[in-house]
């Protein structure tokens, strides 16, 4: 019974690495997803402070709080200079802690590191505990100026959010979401340009009954005046327009300006730009936030960032919005939901882990909520949670999978909860052998055209044969080749081959291409989230997460896309190439090939 334990709890572990997907873990050069990290209400009210505007360290911020915060966020964001450059940011807080931040690149593993395009950071750190009633300091250093580094090191802002006790300013519902997107046209992302045109953000259950405002805050990094830019809350575009262009009015947000987006002089803060919304006519119960890196005016296909009239930005990174809800009088209760149920090694026989996210979005309870698993209507844990101060939590119960279908419910019981509706999550599930994920590449179209049928063109090796054929006999005319020397063959070998076997196209006349892909499962139980990453002439340009995992016997279409110059191109696609998920075979988890881009 001991070992079985043992064995249980190790698995819990093992499944949480495989199950979870922390926020701001690994670098990613087409961003990291804005997602709410914090959330819940507040009797009283939620304020931000910032320095903003790319300065050298040291980088500071004075500011001074009505109260102790029941919760507080710190951010800083670093310019890096290239993803390829390394060194460290630290964040003093009040002279009692010090922070030290390593900054790898594009090798980053940090949870609260948010690190994407050519080297452009953003940190978030919990402070709640370590700021305090009246002034408050905090300082951000960083490597630059250090012998040996080669890290930019300038820091682009300070910001603290702090949501703070105050009964007479009535309640405060609030979400605040972090990330890193890279929003960027072709041309900024290596050899094989793409483009990240616009991303989005969704705040979910807002308590509008007796609401008096509601504002939105955002902060975004790296634009530049005189660049279009736009953000939209539900589907309504934000901020007074700088001119009106083919009857759609022109924004720039990110317009190096921060706090101008509705009007008056702001304050200049150079590839930095902070702005607050008042979206009180426009906010229901779910609230969705849309950043745009630039609109195609005039209709050539292309969203022109120079000239005498700028369509849109070169990049531009989204890594903050907050969205507060205020109403006056307080005793709302709490309001529970459970979302993101998933199993974990769900396969017949196996021990396996069910987990369900916990958001708070009112006030939080004064203790330990119960949290009950079931499956097929039968409990099998109940389990007491205290919700963390940033509102969410993740409940991770062991459940012995049984073959078959089943239904499995994850449900939460608080006290006055205000919306018991949203307290009970759902998962229909078959528990059989494990996923056996593949994957198939249709052929390119151009956007907008029909699919073609799928072709695919042999490997040109005779190039790559000549070459290997000349290197061996210019390293056989030597009497001994040292370990060295062999070692260098070999990592030749590794270089010649790609670079003549998939050679790299020009980038004139690039076009935007939908690059159709195929996943199947076709093993007995369904697979959980997993990631589709894709390559192009040896670079990836893709990584597609499928939230929603995969059924059993289920097949799912993804089309991504691609934009390169036409020709015949080398493309690779695997699927969960981290490993994060048993897959009964993993042979057939990749293809790859030339195919044709049609001109």
């Amino acid at each position: 019974m001991r070992n079985t334990c043992h064995a249980i709890i190790i698995l819990i572990v093992l499944a949480s690495a495989l199950l979870a997907y922390p926020a701001g873990a690994l670098y990613d050069f087409e961003g990291l997803p804005l997602s709410v990290s914090s959330q819940g209400t507040v009797e009283g009210n939620v304020i931000a402070f910032g320095q903003y505007g790319l300065k050298n360290p040291p980088y500071e911020l004075k500011f001074a709080l009505p109260s102790a915060p029941r919760f507080a966020r710190v951010y800083t964001g670093v310019w890096g200079g290239t993803e390829k450059y390394t060194g460290w940011a630290d964040i003093t807080i009040n002279n009692k802690k010090k922070i030290r931040y390593l900054l790898n690149g594009d090798r980053d593993v940090s949870r609260e590191l948010y690190e994407s395009g050519h080297g452009i950071y953003w940190i978030a750190y919990d402070p709640t505990d370590l700021l305090t009633k009246g002034d408050n300091l905090i300082t951000v250093t960083t490597s630059k100026g250090e012998s040996g580094n080669k890290l930019d090191g300038r820091v682009y802002a300070i910001v603290v959010v702090a949501a703070v006790d105050d009964p007479a300013a009535g309640e405060t519902q609030y979400w605040i979401a972090e990330g890193n997107e890279n929003l960027h046209g072709e041309g900024w992302a290596g050899t094989n340009p793409t483009k990240h045109e616009d991303a989005n953000v969704t705040f979910a259950s807002a308590g509008l009954a007796g609401m008096t405002r509601a504002n939105l805050s955002v902060l975004l990094l790296a634009g530049g005046k005189g660049q279009p830019d736009y953000v939209q809350f539900n589907g309504q575009y934000l901020g007074i327009p700088v001119r009106n262009a083919s009857g759609q009015n022109v924004t720039d947000t990110g317009n190096e300006v921060s706090f101008d987006a509705e009007g008056g002089a702001g304050t200049p803060s150079r590839y930095t730009d902070m702005e607050v919304f008042n979206v009180t006519a426009l906010v229901t119960e779910t609230n969705t936030v849309r950043f745009i890196r630039g609109l195609d005016l005039d209709g050539d296909g292309t969203i022109a960032t120079t000239g005498d009239a700028p369509e849109g930005e070169d990049y531009i990174h989204p890594v903050l919005a907050i969205l507060t809800v205020t109403k006056p009088g307080t005793g709302t209760g709490t309001d529970f939901a459970v979302e993101g149920l998933r199993a974990g090694n769900a396969f017949a026989g196996e021990n396996a882990v069910l987990e369900a996210t916990i958001r708070s979005y009112g006030l939080p309870p004064a203790g330990p909520v119960p949290v009950t698993f079931a499956v097929d209507g039968k409990t099998i844990n109940t389990t007491q949670v205290t919700v963390p101060r940033s509102g969410i939590t993740v409940v991770q119960v062991p459940w012995v999978a049984v073959a078959g279908s089943h239904t499995i419910t994850a449900g939460i019981a608080a006290p006055s909860d205000t919306r018991p509706g949203n307290n009970e999550a759902s998962l229909a599930l078959a528990a059989g052998t494990p996923p056996d994920l593949s994957v198939r590449i249709g052929s390119p179209f151009v956007k907008g055209s029909a699919p073609a049928a799928v072709t695919k063109s042999p490997l040109p090796a005779c190039g790559a044969c000549a070459a290997v054929g000349l290197l061996l006999v210019w390293y056989g005319r030597r009497r001994r080749p040292s370990p060295v020397q062999a070692g260098s063959l070999l990592l030749t070998l590794m270089l010649v081959i790609p670079a003549i076997a998939v050679p790299v196209s020009a980038e004139t006349g690039a076009q935007e291409y939908t690059l159709p892909l195929q996943v199947t499962n076709s093993g007995g139980s369904d697979a959980p989230t997993f990631t589709v990453t894709v390559y192009l002439d040896g670079e990836k340009i893709a990584d597609k997460r499928i939230d929603a995992g995969l059924a059993a016997g289920a097949t799912t279409d993804i089309p991504v896309p691609v934009y390169v110059a036409p020709g015949s191109h080398e493309v690779k696609v695997v699927v969960d190439e981290e490993g994060a998920i048993v897959d009964s075979s993993r042979g057939n988890n990749l293809a790859q090939g030339r195919y044709d881009f049609p001109g």
